[in-house]
């Protein structure tokens, strides 16, 4: 974007947003800081006289003032104090307890509620701190939010696959529900949540005959006159500390160790049958590479990428789809034969990429690519196309700043005059205006929507009747 507030989504409630007064906010987060710390090392008692007007004071700022993390934080560390103190205990018959505790269970119940709402718009840290503090609900506070708490629990263990803190604060939290709430009102929230457990098993941890090294130390001795040197090897044992994703993936055994079968049936279910990008990945993916030896699981790749809960790995799936990606733009380069005295500026890094690799291997791969079917680029993009918009928007800000501008480029590449009459641009154009309400964020598809028709415009004094008809494709929507 040329401008440094082009392409902020109206939709994000944080977009544009700064302090007045920077220092003094900048005072405020190394406050909310302070007194987190303080919190939570001195004796939780102490604190029992000021949970209500605590509560009620930062309830109040975090109402008037909603986009603002620290209040949030603040909140999850008086949550937890109440739970130390049992502060809650007992309030299931609230018209028992004392007046002060009846009106904080009713505000805090109340604001929990409106919260589990209200995250769901927002992004980063503020998302994060709003998932911490229903987390860090008492249980005595849970029974009202649990037929509410699902997408929030969703939320948690999406951002977990890049934040496994967050995932184990989610497993602690639904233990700790399970153990002592009554069944019938957990299963429903637990038939909902098992099934997004399941990427984090599937993720390979440091677990294995890894986790003990042997290290040989040889220490080397010398005497006077002609004596060779000795080496004395001594073996020692280290165990090696569990990985946080191994963690992760006891703390999910130790949740289903206490379920009953029908419950955990629920782990087997497809985690992405409901998302739109699930049913695209439903058949196998077929992609032809320039190397015989070598057959390319593709749907494999774009699972792992989506899913996986191990960084690296998903980092390196994330790579390898990005180069395919950009095979399959040269692919489809090389096709076109524009007709033009020289290529276009897409085309020649396209070309170059394309013609490096066939350049590794013999010429006839190279004429075996070409004669594939036209069509069966179109069905590649088809399935790859919700799978990069969804990278595109990604918690993780590594796989955002990898696939962000990629999406946004082939927005430009196929709303350009090269490809306006392609079967490939429909299925773009489709895929980005498709049900764009069940997709969170919702706002990448809007910037994407922006860059395409900005793009389609300044096609259309070279090609107005082709851009005519792209038009009238996009209104249809």
């Amino acid at each position: 974007a040329a401008g440094g507030n082009e392409d902020v989504p109206i939709l994000d409630p944080e977009s544009g947003l700064e302090a007045n007064t920077k220092k003094d906010f900048q005072v405020f987060i190394n406050l909310v800081d302070l007194i987190r710390d303080v919190l939570c090392n001195v004796d939780s008692k102490l604190f029992h006289t000021w949970t209500q007007p605590f509560m009620c004071h930062i309830i109040t700022e975090s109402s008037h003032k909603p986009l603002v993390s620290g209040f949030y934080k603040l909140l999850t560390v008086t949550l937890e104090l109440c739970d130390k103190n049992s502060y809650f205990t007992g309030t299931e018959g609230v018209e028992s307890q004392p007046k002060e505790h009846r009106m904080l269970y009713t505000l805090v119940c109340s604001f929990l509620r409106e919260l589990l709402v209200k995250l769901m718009q927002y992004k980063n840290d503020l998302e994060v701190a709003c998932l911490e503090t229903i987390l860090a609900t008492p249980v005595a506070l849970v029974v009202p939010l649990i037929p509410h708490a699902a997408p929030a629990f969703t939320a948690v263990f999406r951002v977990g696959r890049s934040m496994l803190k967050v995932a184990r604060l989610g497993l602690s939290a639904l233990d700790k529900w399970t153990r002592e709430l009554p069944p019938n009102i957990m299963k429903p929230l637990l038939v909902e949540v098992l099934p997004h457990l399941d990427p984090f098993l599937r993720s390979k941890g440091l677990g294995g005959s890894d986790d003990v090294i042997e290290m040989q130390l040889m220490l080397l001795g010398r005497r006077r006159r002609g004596v060779s040197s000795t080496r004395i090897k001594k073996k020692m044992i280290v165990e090696r500390a569990d990985s946080e994703l191994l963690c992760v993936q006891k703390q999910i055994i130790s949740l289903l160790g206490q379920l009953d079968c029908s419950t955990c049936l629920a782990l087997l279910q497809d985690p992405h049958s409901q998302d739109i990008w699930g049913p695209s990945l439903s058949e196998p993916l077929h992609f032809a590479l320039p190397f015989k030896d070598m057959k390319l699981k593709l749907r494999l790749v774009v699972d792992i990428a989506l899913t996986s809960s191990d960084r690296a790995t998903r980092f390196t799936a994330c790579e390898l789809l990005h180069s395919l990606v950009m095979l399959l733009l040269g692919l489809v380069v090389n096709r076109l034969n524009f007709g033009l005295n020289s290529p276009s500026v897409l085309a020649i890094p396209c070309l170059l990429f394309h013609n490096f690799l066939l350049f590794s291997k013999l010429a006839c791969l190279g004429k075996e690519l070409q004669n594939v079917q036209p069509d069966m680029y179109s069905k590649v993009l088809k399935k790859l196309c919700l799978p990069l918009l969804k990278l595109g928007c990604d918690p993780d800000q590594a796989v955002r700043s990898l696939y962000h501008l990629l999406v946004l480029q082939l927005a430009h590449w196929y709303s350009s005059k090269f490809m306006i009459r392609s079967k490939q641009t429909a299925i773009f154009i489709d895929t980005v205006m498709a049900d764009t309400k069940r997709r969170k964020p919702p706002e990448f598809e809007g910037v994407t929507l922006k860059h395409a028709l900005t793009w389609l415009y300044t096609s259309v004094e070279q090609l107005k009747q082709n851009a005519d008809i792209s038009v009238s494709k996009w209104w249809t929507h």
